[in-house]
């Protein structure tokens, strides 16, 4: 390339670039026209590509190829040039991925400039390549291969003696350990890259460390920590006036406020954070930042408004090839397409991501995938893919769990072996000392017996003292053993309880099967007997409305079966905001019409208009609907059902009582148990003893209480109190 023409795009893209960078242009053009080697004019491109890089790739990338077509044919005999020829390519290679999504041919560019740094032995460019290598690996999902090439650039920026490099590569391993959930490996490598940079004075790259720490706090849930941290990162970065380093700590705020249900304050952040990265063009950024207003929107119920945003997010996914951003923005596409009803569409998207999931290897992922393909096609009357496929969300968070405590046991165990060595060790040193002097003591008495008699007694005074260290050593080797043994009941109560919770899900399964196994086998029978003429019209009705009466039952266990599910898996997210009672029980009282009537029952709801509780509508709802079907089945044809409220303090509290058959005192303590038995009702409606245990979890989760006052003479009356709503 000529100078003239170098010089040509100077002059053209100077005009496209910040005033504060015209400055270093000039002294590039100036080192460029004074150049009397190859060597300086290969350098002096370089330079100036990196300047004009982000506002026009394609002008850099010319300028680079071209610097490495004069330094080609130069460099077998110049060391030097033979440097500037792996930089230009390595530098080629960085944009080929970067601007022009071409990883193959990245990859070709950083291999060839490997093997020229390894030929020169120039351990700090060597590092670079590794280090690129090592984020393409990353954002492709491959974390074993990215851990691989940074530790690799770790190692030769170390040789390098570049701690710039190091601090660098610390913190591309913690976000590597951070993406694969090992949070103890993530924080200790954040805080050497955090030390090395402090020392350097290296502000900016400091707030990164802690930008990433609270990551860290976000993915354990701690948000209002995270947030503290995020914080302090703005307002380092709002004074040192970097706006893309700004762009992200808004971001991450952001973040952090919709997890706590802060909607309207994540919004704000994000939003900011949109306005930078749009002036920046960074479509990668935009990714994350576009998905997350989507979930504030569907977290806010404005479905259409999410899908709009989910769209835009994994059109920009396919069009950067990112495996992992396109299956999460799939996820979120195919939730609000269930939340739409559009069942097909969700699944069809749903398959889809979860072939890409399994090919990078994302579990969580799969979590969220088989959650949506559930409610798809629970959403289609498909009850046995339903449940498969929330049976397969539970087996990998199952497996997740069982991992994590895996790796518990097994660091505990590794602690307490090499403290055990460590203190056997130092008990072994003391006794051979011992020994020692004793030996001494036995070879010199007989030559020197006074000096042997003041010799025994410093001999003496050190086996006391050693004895005392030996005897405090124990007791400290016997505290810690005992701590050991503390954890070791601990962990073995928490397995007893993983046990229980199995086998009451276990015993909640086979009755589930054995209820529903009932109503599908006589409606085969019965479309049987109507297909062969066997019955007669009043036979038909007949078994008809008992047949109604049975799925009606187990329509009302499937809808518990499927929360508890959600439950025990962790996926019902809680809302608490204002709920109207007496509206709420209006509406349960109309949903329960046809069997009210089937019982000839008559509903009194005495809940006066402006009772107001704090507490999740979906929450509240579904407690409400299984404490009225408790009471319609136990209570007598022809009876009465009341419902009443009364402000107690700061809680409302919500009655519903029926003039039923009553319960003992021993019934009502195993009531709200899970696994408890079900009886059958007045007219033998069956259950599964499930309705009342969720009452009482979702009750709970909500700062509330669910009691029933027993009374088997006279029917029953069960109570919930919450939190009332003081606007």
């Amino acid at each position: 390339m000529s100078k003239q023409l170098i010089l040509l795009i100077a002059f053209t893209l100077s005009a496209l670039l910040p005033t504060h960078a015209q400055t270093e242009i000039d002294s590039v053009r100036r080192s460029f026209e004074q150049a009397h080697s190859d060597s300086a004019k290969i350098w002096a491109s370089i330079r100036y590509a990196a300047l004009v890089e982000k506002h026009s790739p394609d002008s850099a990338y010319q300028i680079l190829n071209d610097a490495r077509m004069i330094a080609k044919p130069l460099a077998d005999s110049d060391v030097g040039i033979r440097n500037l020829y792996g930089t230009t390519l390595m530098r080629l290679g960085v944009s080929e991925v970067r601007y022009r999504n071409n990883q193959a041919v990245a990859e070709k560019y950083l291999d060839e400039a490997r093997a020229v740094f390894i030929n020169t032995g120039n351990y700090k460019m060597l590092a670079g390549c590794f280090m690129t290598l090592g984020i393409m690996r990353f954002y492709g999902g491959d974390h074993d291969e990215a851990m691989r090439f940074h530790s690799l650039s770790l190692k030769n920026y170390t040789l390098a003696n570049d701690s710039i490099g190091v601090a660098g590569c610390w913190n591309n391993i913690g976000l590597v350990h951070s993406q694969a959930g090992r949070i103890d490996e993530a924080i200790e490598a954040y805080r050497k890259s955090i030390a090395i940079n402090e020392l350097l004075g290296f502000e900016l790259k400091v707030t990164e460390g802690y930008n990433n720490v609270g990551a860290l706090y976000t993915q354990m849930e701690e948000h209002e920590q995270a947030i503290k941290y995020y914080n302090d990162v703005v307002t380092v970065r709002t004074k040192l006036g970097d706006s893309l380093a700004m762009a992200s700590g808004y971001s991450n705020l952001g973040s952090a406020f919709m997890a706590l249900g802060n909607l309207d304050t994540a919004l704000f952040f994000y939003q900011k954070s949109v306005k930078i990265l749009e002036n920046f063009n960074d479509e990668f950024g935009m990714i994350n930042l576009v998905s997350n207003i989507g979930l504030v929107f569907y977290q806010k119920d404005d479905a259409a408004t999410a899908k709009l945003y989910f769209e835009q997010a994994l059109e920009q996914a396919k069009a950067l090839n990112l495996p992992e951003k396109i299956v999460m923005t799939s996820s979120n596409l195919a939730m609000v397409m269930n939340e739409e009803k559009n069942y097909d569409a969700s699944i069809a998207m749903s398959m889809e991501a979860l072939k890409l999931s399994h090919r990078i290897g994302t579990p969580y992922q799969r979590i969220n995938l088989f959650s949506n393909l559930s409610t798809a096609y629970e959403g289609l009357g498909d009850a046995q893919n339903a449940l498969a496929y929330l049976k397969r969300k539970h087996a990998i968070h199952d497996s997740l769990v069982s991992n994590d405590n895996k790796a518990f046991v097994a660091r505990l165990q590794r602690e307490f072996e090499a403290e055990r060595a460590q203190k056997e060790s130092k008990l072994q040193e003391i006794e051979a000392l011992r020994e020692a002097s004793e030996a001494s003591t036995q070879r010199n008495r007989y030559f020197f017996l006074i000096g042997g008699l003041a010799l025994a007694l410093i001999v003496l005074v050190f086996i006391f003292r050693a004895y005392r260290v030996k005897v405090i050593r124990n007791k400290e080797l016997n505290l810690y053993n005992l701590r050991i043994l503390e954890q070791k009941k601990q962990i073995e109560l928490q397995a007893a309880e993983l046990r229980d919770i199995n086998l009451s899900k276990d015993k909640l399964f086979s009755i589930v099967s054995h209820d529903l196994r009932g109503p599908f086998s006589a409606l085969k029978s019965i479309l049987d007997l109507v297909h062969d003429d066997q019955l007669s019209e009043e036979e038909a009705q007949a078994v008809l409305k008992q047949l109604r009466k049975t799925f009606d039952e187990s329509a009302g266990l499937l809808e518990n079966l499927l929360h508890w599910s959600q439950q025990q898996l962790g996926g019902i997210k809680m809302s608490l905001k204002k709920q109207d009672v007496k509206n709420m029980l209006d509406r349960v009282i109309l949903m329960f019409d046809r069997n009210l009537s089937a019982k000839e029952l008559v509903v009194r709801n005495f809940v006066e208009p402006g009772n107001y509780v704090l507490a999740d509508k979906h929450m509240l709802e579904l407690v409400l609907r299984n404490l009225l079907a408790n009471a319609i089945k136990f209570s007598y044809r022809g009876g009465v059902i009341e419902m009443l409220a009364f402000q107690r303090g700061k809680t409302l509290h919500i009655s519903v009582r029926d003039q039923g058959i009553g319960l003992t005192e021993l019934q009502a303590s195993t009531l709200f148990s899970f696994g408890s038995v079900s009886t059958l009702g007045t007219e033998n409606e069956k259950g599964t003893g499930l309705g009342l245990a969720l009452c009482k979890d979702f009750i709970e989760r909500q700062g509330g209480e669910v009691y029933v006052v027993p009374n088997s003479d006279n029917g029953s009356t069960f109570t919930i109190e919450l939190p009332s709503y003081s606007g």
